[in-house]
């Protein structure tokens, strides 16, 4: 990832977070630096968090039909 892939939107962020003010250059560089180990942390969480759930009803049924089937999403939402 590097900067230019860093949509201005996210880094616009950058004017409003607490701290020293970063340019929106400084602030897309330090992102793609982060977003690696940043998105890692998400996808773990959110693999967690599938793996921990019940499962929701769907069409008066649970969503997940398996332990296998909610395993998958896991790993999906894992990246692996």
């Amino acid at each position: 990832m590097n900067a230019d892939s860093i949509p201005t939107d996210i880094t616009a962020l950058a004017y409003t977070a607490p701290g020293p003010k970063l340019s929106q250059n400084q602030a897309a560089e330090l992102l793609a630096h982060y977003w690696p180990a940043i998105e890692q942390h998400i996808r773990a969480q959110v693999s967690a968090e599938i793996l921990a759930s019940p499962g929701h009803v769907v069409d008066g049924d649970t969503a997940w039909d398996s332990g296998r089937d909610r395993e998958h999403a896991a790993r999906t939402a894992a990246g692996s």
